[in-house]
């Protein structure tokens, strides 16, 4: 992501919790530096908690609502400005059931919509309005409904309309862009619809994105492998298409995560 040095960075965790610093508090290094670890930036963090979604922003005075989306397929709203007294033990995001995990966070405007993508490549598309705002310390409600052995992998937030894509990126290292229009927005609380065919060749669906076709794509596999390639090599398919190769993946390995990042000379 892209922020200013006195931009707020949130930290939100798996367990419903959330943490900030300022971006110029952050440690500088290289690129192929390790970094510092979470539990030496954020000394709140429990035992097997972890980072699950990183947002900046300007300030917590600022419109909008923050959009979470969990695991087991639950969603909730709540207004940012609920979330002004975080102090360094963290504040609670969300109330999470037993076995749930957070899983993505995002700050919603007027009209958009929420698109929910699962691990068997089903993808769930409403209206973030059809969420009404609640408090920090509460559930949500049911966003999509989960097949057997299925969960939430990733939460876009889109426009109504416009010449946007979806950006999805399998295990094994395919990838592919669809038009956001084959997605139907239907009310929440559905099984959706096909958005990648999952088999053996594909592996698992990774992420579901939106683009807008001028982007880059960054993609980081369990051993530590990166590629950096732009989103419009990939070709547009259809939702129920595996998509091409965009990574080769060697024994043993698979892509862990896949997200679109502005073109350098955007920034």
């Amino acid at each position: 992501m892209v922020g200013s040095t006195h931009d707020f960075l949130l930290f939100f965790t798996d367990q419903g919790r959330v943490f900030h610093e300022k971006i110029y508090d952050l440690p500088e290094a290289a690129r192929d530096a390790k970094g510092t670890h979470m539990k030496n930036l954020l000394p709140g963090l429990r035992e097997n908690e972890s980072v699950a979604s990183v947002l900046a922003i300007k300030g917590f005075d600022q419109e909008g609502s923050f959009v979470f989306a969990t695991k087991r397929g639950m969603i909730k709203k709540t207004k940012i400005q609920d979330y002004s007294n975080i102090t360094s033990a963290g504040l609670i995001a969300l109330n999470l059931m037993e076995g749930d995990e957070l899983i993505g966070v995002g700050i919603a405007k007027d009209g958009e919509h929420v698109v929910l993508a699962t691990a068997e490549g089903q993808a769930m598309r409403f209206e973030a309005s059809d969420v009404r705002e609640t408090g920090r310390a509460t559930q949500g409600v049911i966003g999509i409904r989960l097949r057997e052995d299925d969960h939430v992998i990733s939460m876009a937030l889109t426009p109504a309309e416009g010449e946007v894509e979806m950006l999805a990126v399998s295990e094994c290292g395919l990838g592919k862009r669809t038009p956001l229009g084959e997605y139907p927005a239907k009310g929440r609380g559905g099984q959706g619809v096909i958005t990648l065919n999952v088999t053996d060749r594909t592996g698992k669906l990774v992420t579901l994105a939106q683009v807008s076709g001028d982007e880059e794509l960054m993609v980081l596999t369990a051993k530590g492998v990166v590629i950096r390639t732009r989103v419009e090599q990939l070709r547009v398919s259809g939702r129920n298409s595996q998509g091409v190769k965009v990574i080769d993946i060697g024994n043993g390995d698979k892509v862990i995560s896949a997200f679109p990042v502005k073109r350098e000379d955007d920034v």
